[in-house]
């Protein structure tokens, strides 16, 4: 993946080219509006998104899987977002 938000707290530090895993052509076209693309593929022009005020995200690789580059680490991050946030 190509990172386009580097700064984003759920991609921040993460290395660009970042190689994920994503074995399917299905992809977000394009965005809700004023939602942020995190990231993009040669093969998907939406392959990670954040809302711009809530702690809502999207995916389209595969972080579960092996192949993926820090994986374990995105699902982390969305755990420290959700903490806050529980009732």
């Amino acid at each position: 993946l190509t990172i386009d938000a580097p700064e984003h707290p759920l991609v921040r530090g993460f290395p660009d080219p970042w190689p994920v895993w994503a074995s399917h052509n299905d992809q977000v076209v394009r965005p809700p509006a004023g939602w942020t693309i995190l990231a993009h593929s040669a093969s998907c022009t939406v392959e990670a998104m954040a809302h711009p005020d809530r702690p809502l995200f999207g995916v389209q690789f595969h972080p579960e899987v092996e192949p993926t580059v820090r994986g374990t680490e995105i699902f982390e991050r969305f755990l420290g977002f959700c903490g806050p946030h529980r009732e």
